[in-house]
């Protein structure tokens, strides 16, 4: 696990809708810029909260040849351990683009 240090807004917009979406993700984002840890625990808990929040989110489930395609700069990802003993293939791809803004 590297230091990995970069200032981003909470909420930014979507280059190509310029839809508004929390930039905030728990693995990652440890305080706001200005704020100690410990001041900005709260809110990002609180954030971090919205973000699962079973109106907001989308639940796939999953059919042999499934396909499914999600664009990390307006949505999170998390894996559910919910393939029993069937096997998950996972081909990540990064493409450059603009910064969070």
């Amino acid at each position: 696990e590297g230091d990995v240090r970069a200032v981003h807004p909470v909420v930014c917009r979507h280059p190509e809708t310029d839809r508004k979406a929390l930039f905030v993700n728990a693995d990652y984002t440890k305080h706001f810029e200005d704020w100690s840890e410990e001041e900005s625990h709260p809110l990002l808990e609180y954030l971090y909260a919205q973000c699962s929040r079973p109106e907001l989110t989308y639940r796939h489930h999953w059919q042999v040849g499934d396909l499914l395609l999600w664009d990390n700069r307006s949505v999170q990802h998390a894996v559910i351990p919910d393939v029993g003993k069937g096997e998950r293939i996972l081909h990540r791809v990064t493409i450059e683009g603009d910064a969070p803004r």
